[in-house]
């Protein structure tokens, strides 16, 4: 399965060529971030999402997860430099973390057992994170009672494929709600 990555430095600077043409609910979502690494992270999710859907309305259900009428299925976070996607026949959820120590306070409220090793723990919170995406309503609930491992796992009786994999220093999760082998194959982007 193949992990869309693209390097939002690649459009640092051409936010005013790109903002034209976003959706307008793309353009004003991104226009309302502060944070400047941020616009530039919304910026690129739009024009990642233009360039794979080109004109077809995105829809965000009440949890907040966009999707499509007829499909596909796709995921999309952002971490850093970088922002993702991923397509799937069957719901799917993705999650990009960078190099970044989650706080231990955080650890204890979604974690059974929390490990001194912090990659261990972003690798464990991105399949958390790629499994509540899959499902469709995000971090609501008891986040201790979703998955942390690799492999086919069951969450709210439902079976979920979950891979994980780095990229650039990046730990990346991928999780579709099925019964299924799959390869991560992250692919970064050009810009045009």
């Amino acid at each position: 399965m193949k992990v869309w990555l693209f390097d939002i430095r690649n459009i640092e600077g051409k936010e005013d060529e790109i903002l034209p043409l976003l959706s307008e609910q793309r353009r004003e979502k991104a226009l309302r971030q502060i944070d400047p690494q941020e616009r530039l992270r919304s910026i690129a999710a739009g024009y990642l999402l233009r360039g794979y859907f080109h004109d077809r309305e995105i829809h965000i259900n009440e949890y907040g997860k966009p999707y499509l009428d007829g499909g596909p299925c796709f995921s999309i976070s952002h971490a850093g430099d970088y922002v993702g996607i991923v397509f799937s026949a069957y719901p799917v959820g993705l999650d990009i973390e960078g190099e970044r120590k989650i706080s231990p306070s955080v650890l204890e409220k979604c974690f059974k057992t929390v490990s001194n090793d912090d990659s261990e723990n972003r690798r464990r919170w991105c399949i958390k994170e790629a499994i509540a995406k899959a499902e469709g309503k995000g971090m609501v609930g008891d986040f201790k009672a979703i998955p942390e491992e690799e492999g086919l796992v069951r969450y709210l009786g439902k079976n979920y494929s979950v891979k994980t994999t780095t990229f650039n220093g990046y730990t990346i999760a991928v999780a579709v709600k099925r019964k299924m082998t799959f390869e991560l194959d992250p692919y970064e982007v050009p810009y045009r």
